[in-house]
């Protein structure tokens, strides 16, 4: 396959002297600038040039007149000169004496020059104000610094603030939660968190919440989807696109990955709370969420104070017959919730007793009823005795209703209410009062 070629004018200057009227000639995008001079202009020069050094300029303009001259080196090929528009080369030759000659240095070509002023990046943009997410701004770009990453100056101001101050912006909602996401990586499906941006951050504080007094910036799935889908998007930009942004484009892939499992684990605790809220009947029912435990008789010696307190409720009590467990009453104090653990790990009183836990939930301690039992019956009879017990206990043990519970009731006694309410108190509405209601809802 032949080479591709081009025309090009060439013309050839000694000072103000012109030497060589402007020539047209095809040349193959191969040759060099240095060839088509020794080919086509030297051939027709006086001979006393042998002495002098030779530069050249290149213009986009065919007749030399308006267009903008360029130095170009003698190394570079005819298809780098067409490549960029220039359709005239014009040889100038200076004087130079023999003795004063030196070697030429090495030196970029002025297109590499241009070429390597905008593939340089080494700016990085600057925040506008003194608030304390500009300190987190600052500090990333101090980062981004100290990994020798930047951008292009005609990209920091655009491409680069954006970049930056995305990942500002995703750092400054999740950094008050952070210990929170690490904390469900570590028990649930939730992938870790980059440890470039746990060391990053460790021990600062940005987003000051219990400085400004204020409760604590609460995850919600929307938010956080919404602070991953941004971060996805600075993986398409350009600027960050060199092997040199590869370990910061994978941790940023990371954090990603972290936002979009802790959405999920959201939306997945959302959906069991709504789908336990949408049920008619209390959540935690009494025979799936209680336990239960036996205690022999022990004695007297090496029991606590509140072990002695409790055996003393318990040693006269009939059997099977239930003693709620209040602290307060019987033991005179309020217990931790490590101490509550160890009392009842290895309970230790004169009478053989059952003990039987029921958490209804709420955010409440669990209730806690013991009774004696006897220990000359058998053990079907004793498991038959406390499943009677346990059935008569369950009207008496404390239940939360749901949502679709409480709408429910209001639906069903609202009006009745309300009609009552009217006889007796002369209300004008026909609807219950809300605090009657839930009054009514709360004792039942």
């Amino acid at each position: 396959m032949a080479a591709q070629s081009s025309p090009l004018c060439v013309q050839c200057w000694r000072g103000a002297k012109c030497l060589l009227q402007q020539r047209i000639v095809r040349v193959s995008h191969e040759t060099t600038l240095k060839e088509l001079f020794c080919e086509e202009v030297q051939p027709r020069l006086p001979e006393d040039i042998t002495s002098l050094e030779w530069i050249v300029a290149a213009t986009a303009s065919s007749n030399g007149g308006a267009g903008t001259w360029k130095d170009v080196e003698v190394t570079e090929t005819v298809g780098l000169v067409v490549e960029f528009g220039c359709r005239l080369l014009d040889f100038r030759l200076v004087d130079v004496a023999p003795a004063a000659k030196r070697p030429c240095p090495d030196r970029p070509s002025a297109f590499d020059v241009l070429l390597g002023a905008a593939a340089k990046r080494d700016h990085l943009p600057t925040p506008t104000g003194k608030t304390s997410k500009d300190v987190l701004f600052t500090d990333i770009t101090g980062h981004l610094k100290a990994c020798e990453l930047g951008f292009s100056a005609a990209a920091v101001e655009t491409e680069g603030s954006y970049v930056v101050r995305t990942l500002t912006s995703a750092v400054w909602y999740i950094h008050p939660n952070l210990q929170t996401i690490v904390d469900a990586s570590s028990r649930k499906c939730v992938p870790a968190v980059p440890s470039r941006w746990l060391n990053l951050f460790s021990g600062k504080v940005y987003n000051d919440w219990q400085g400004k007094k204020e409760k604590r910036p609460q995850l919600d799935s929307p938010t956080i989807a919404a602070h991953g889908q941004a971060l996805l998007a600075l993986l398409d930009k350009p600027c960050i696109s060199g092997q040199s942004w590869s370990a910061l484009r994978k941790d940023i892939e990371g954090l990603v990955d972290t936002c979009r499992g802790y959405q999920k684990y959201l939306e997945s605790k959302a959906g069991g709370q709504s789908q336990r809220q949408s049920q008619n009947h209390p959540v935690r029912q009494v025979a799936e969420n209680m336990s239960m435990t036996h205690h022999n008789a022990r004695s007297e010696a090496g029991m606590t104070s509140q072990e002695r307190k409790l055996d003393s409720a318990l040693r006269d009590r009939p059997t099977f017959d239930p003693l709620f467990y209040d602290e307060e009453l019987l033991l005179g104090t309020i217990l931790t919730k490590d101490q509550r653990y160890r009392l009842f790990k290895d309970l230790a009183v004169s009478v053989p007793i059952d003990v039987l836990r029921f958490d209804a939930g709420g955010g409440t301690s669990a209730t806690v009823i013991i009774w004696r039992v006897s220990s000359d019956i058998s053990e079907s009879e004793h498991v038959g005795r406390i499943a009677r017990l346990v059935k008569s206990l369950e009207p008496n043990l404390p239940e939360y209703h749901t949502r679709q519970m409480r709408k429910e009731f209001f639906s069903k006694y609202g009006q009745l209410a309300g009609m009552f309410l009217c006889q007796c108190q002369y209300y004008a509405s026909i609807d219950a009062d809300p605090l009657v209601l839930h009054t009514i809802l709360r004792n039942l």
